[in-house]
């Protein structure tokens, strides 16, 4: 949990001090200085501000009621969702074939709190198009890769809230050219 702090507001209208007291947080006058929990007061045109600790659990709010004369007001925080980038899934295997290399994985450890809505493959080489997969799992393909270079694949995960983790490993492959065989059957039986 973080001590937060309000904006300042200064209290004008009134002709005589008025009481002040709090709830699930604490005050100061002029806002420097000491803070309390306890009853005080207040004069025209003295400024105050309240002060609170989030809470250390995510997706909790907490609220202080600061009352000056019978007239209440809140302050309150929200602390975040928790939700982070997954972790990188692990890459098990990946097999070439021509122009495309499959690429075998499991999830990762971490989803970061949000469940794994998509993976994407990414395989580079040097002078190479950059090729990639997207999917809902294992296995990928990427496609249209050079048949004889050799790239390296690694993947991502990325999870419900949007965000995306870092990647695998990587792992090598040199796709094979594409097969001729089929037409070369073809001439040669017609």
């Amino acid at each position: 949990s973080t001590v937060l702090t309000s904006n300042t507001q200064t209290i004008t209208g009134i002709n005589a001090a008025a009481p002040v007291s709090i709830a699930n947080g604490s005050y100061g006058i002029n806002c420097i200085g000491t803070f309390t929990n306890q009853p005080g007061s207040i004069s025209n045109n003295q400024t105050i501000c309240v002060r609170h600790s989030s809470a250390a659990s995510a997706s909790t709010t907490v609220t202080t009621t600061l009352t000056i004369g019978g007239v209440s007001g809140s302050f309150s925080s929200t602390t975040g969702t928790g939700i982070t980038a997954p972790g990188a899934p692990v890459l098990s295997s990946i097999t070439q074939g021509p122009g495309r290399a499959t690429l075998n994985f499991s999830a990762p450890s971490n989803n970061g709190g949000s469940a794994i809505t998509s993976y994407t493959a990414t395989c580079t080489a040097p002078g190479q198009v950059t090729r990639t997969a997207t999917g809902g799992g294992s296995p990928l393909t990427v496609v249209g890769l050079t048949a004889g270079v050799a790239y390296t694949c690694s993947l991502t995960a990325t999870n419900g809230a949007g965000l995306t983790g870092g990647a695998s490993g990587i792992l090598s492959v040199t796709p094979a050219a594409t097969s001729n065989i089929a037409p070369l059957l073809m001439y040669l039986l017609d």
